[in-house]
């Protein structure tokens, strides 16, 4: 009898390490490759509420933005504008909610820590908060096609005063900006 549970005690024990060595670890849903969609400003001040939930590909000058995660924590990312293309590797991790890029080297001097929005096996949103140079509301309103004319004349002719009549108008803003990115390898 004794022999009896002690080859049944064995044969439990060799089913539930069995079991535990088919169960695969469960990926991240962050790892894959991504492409961005599109992004929106978010949570603006007041003066500012024209420019939420403002969507575009490119505000930034970039043609596409590429992000790669891959299981062993490494990421990579290109970003192209216009002929221009930037790349960038290094180790990511996750810490609850958030998303780290710690590149190699220098960097794209670009945002490295995100907020996951949304992770799923589609679709990965991600969110930062920044300071951005916005124009207020009153200057949707008051800013005339012969002031824009003339911007586009002293961006050429007069550069000091483009820049000075530029910081008359944008100033410095907090939002938050969220970029949508499609998986495009399953």
């Amino acid at each position: 009898m004794k022999k009896l549970l002690q080859i049944s005690l064995l044969f439990t024990v060799a089913i539930v390490v069995s079991c535990s060595k088919d169960e695969p670890e469960p990926i991240n849903p962050v790892v894959g490759e991504w492409l961005q969609g599109s992004f929106s400003f978010t949570n603006l001040p007041a003066d500012f509420s024209d420019w939420e939930g403002y969507e575009d590909v490119g505000f930034w000058g970039e043609d596409s933005y590429q992000l790669i995660l891959n299981k062993d924590f490494t990421y990579s990312r290109e970003i192209t504008v216009g002929s221009n293309v930037f790349n960038e590797e290094g180790d990511w991790e996750t810490d609850d909610d958030n998303l780290f890029l710690d590149p190699d080297g220098q960097g794209l001097n670009i945002f490295e820590d995100f907020k996951v929005v949304e992770a799923t096996s589609k679709d990965l949103t991600l969110s930062t908060d920044i300071t951005i140079l916005l124009i207020p509301n009153i200057y949707y309103d008051t800013v005339t096609q012969a002031y824009k004319d003339m911007l586009d004349i002293w961006e050429t002719e007069d550069p000091d005063r483009y820049e000075e009549e530029l910081n008359k108008i944008f100033q410095p803003t907090s939002a938050t900006l969220v970029y949508e990115f499609d998986k495009t390898n399953d």
